[in-house]
């Protein structure tokens, strides 16, 4: 009788935590709206401290600037949104007035950390600077994409093209044949497709052996080729509606979508058992180490409790500031492509060295995207439990009303 009375008051318990983690989300998402201001013009005056600047057409955004140190010779900065990785973007391409590319300046974007900044160790806005605006600038033409960050060296260029483009028609009057968008499609969507395929005909079939081949090919195809497991930000860029094109950003749609959709139908997390990089690594490194610690219950029900947490801060931090890319907080790309921001390195360190004594250390305790994943798989099980319950009951009924 105390056992049931004690596990009525955890359920109770529970649930207010869980009333009160989604009505701190739903208010953290509206501060996080309401201080999103218009501060373009405080942003653009930092990057151009000794100009003046007046806004002179809206749709796009476009300055006027005016160099005083330089004999009142006049500018423009072209202001254009494109779609990045983690949600939009806004580029500031500066036009001389000889219909030349002075600079690009990334007023605000959404992207990994550690991935833009790859962009700027790597001289990739160089590449625009005096160009003439009726180039093409397209990517892996003439001009080249950055490894590891190909969405926002895309997101980046398209923005330069337009912007340029339409600056160039409009008040030079060349003739620029607008740009027609094209589908993004290549191997590695094929690649994906097929992944997916073979992870779904094993799961259906019991072919259990074939998950070891799934998670090693996932370590090479999307951990060290392409460096894209799915992080926590992309549930974000989801629920605060930064969707990228169809189109453009086909490969994201796959992988996260696809997740998500397997994840809906199965009511089981495959992604993480069949083809995250990261969950494959922590289980060879298991295998070497040897060494399996056996996790006792009450231990597994703190580390849920502490990924719960983790899942919650990080949609927080996403929500307050209205960018996806400030709540991802895993160690991926550390990993995969050598590349990371402060604490990132010591939380690769902390995972590998955990994952040497229990398997897939990291997924147990600190993994978001296996919280979420698994929540999805839970909730639609408790769904199907209940309409069958409900299913029972109503049959039981009409057999004794007969």
């Amino acid at each position: 009788m105390s056992g049931l009375i004690k596990n009525k008051k955890s359920n109770r318990i529970n649930r207010f935590i869980n009333i009160a983690a989604i009505i701190s989300l739903l208010a953290a998402y509206i501060i996080g709206n309401l201080q999103q201001v218009n501060e373009m013009e405080m942003a653009i005056q930092k990057i151009l401290p000794s100009k003046s600047i007046m806004k002179i057409n809206s749709h796009p955004d476009i300055y006027e600037i005016t160099d005083f140190e330089l004999n009142q010779e006049k500018g423009w900065m072209v202001i254009i949104e494109q779609q990045g990785w983690g949600g939009p973007m806004q580029a500031g391409i500066t036009i001389n007035g000889q219909a030349v590319i002075e600079k690009i300046d990334i007023i605000n974007h959404m992207e990994t950390p550690a991935f833009f900044k790859a962009l700027v160790n790597q001289k990739y806005f160089d590449q625009y600077i005096g160009k003439p605006i009726q180039d093409l600038f397209e990517l892996d033409s003439d001009i080249d994409g950055v490894s590891g960050a190909t969405i926002s060296s895309r997101a980046i260029a398209d923005a330069v093209q337009q912007g340029a483009h339409f600056w160039g028609r409009s008040h030079f009057g060349f003739s620029i044949k607008e740009k027609t968008a094209s589908w993004q499609i290549g191997s590695n969507e094929f690649i994906l497709i097929i992944l997916y395929a073979v992870i779904l005909i094993g799961y259906i079939k019991k072919y259990r052996k074939l998950r070891w081949a799934t998670m090693a090919f996932s370590i090479v195809f999307l951990g060290f080729k392409l460096s894209m497991p799915i992080s926590v930000s992309a549930f974000g860029t989801i629920l605060m509606g930064y969707l990228p094109s169809f189109s453009g950003y086909l490969f994201w749609w796959l992988l996260v979508l696809g997740a998500l959709l397997m994840t809906l139908v199965m009511g089981k997390n495959l992604y993480c058992g069949w083809a995250c990089p990261f969950g494959g690594m922590q289980e060879i490194i298991s295998k070497i180490g040897g060494v399996k610690i056996k996790v006792s219950s009450k231990m597994n029900r703190m580390a849920s409790k502490i990924v719960f947490g983790l899942f919650w801060s990080s949609l927080m931090i996403m929500f307050l500031t209205n960018n996806p890319a400030n709540g991802s907080f895993e160690p991926f790309a550390v990993l995969f492509s050598f590349k990371g921001l402060g604490v990132q390195w010591y939380l690769v360190t902390v995972a590998i060295a955990g994952s040497f004594l229990i398997p897939r250390f990291w997924c147990r305790f600190f993994c978001p995207v296996g919280f979420a994943l698994n929540t999805l798989a839970k909730t639609k099980k408790q769904i199907i439990g209940r309409i069958k319950i409900k299913n029972r009951n109503q049959a039981s009924e009409r057999r004794n009303s007969v």
